[in-house]
């Protein structure tokens, strides 16, 4: 079950901006080479959201410092 929620939480925002953005982008497909724009935007937006929704805690040292030093 989890694997597929993992898999929908992927495939449905980027079906959601693939769609939105072909709509309010279509004067490239007129102009640049339709499979290289799709594939480098789709692959692109997956490798984020991929790591978006993996590290979706973000606290690093710079923070975890700037507490400490304040009492």
């Amino acid at each position: 079950m989890t694997n597929s929620k993992q898999l929908a939480g992927l495939i449905g925002p980027t079906l959601m901006a693939l769609t939105i953005s072909e709509a309010l982008n279509l004067h490239i497909w007129r102009v640049n080479i339709v499979p290289v724009t799709y594939l480098n935007g789709l692959l692109l937006f997956v490798a984020g959201l991929s790591i978006v929704r993996a590290h979706n805690r973000w606290t690093g040292a710079l923070q975890q410092k700037g507490k400490s030093k304040k009492r």
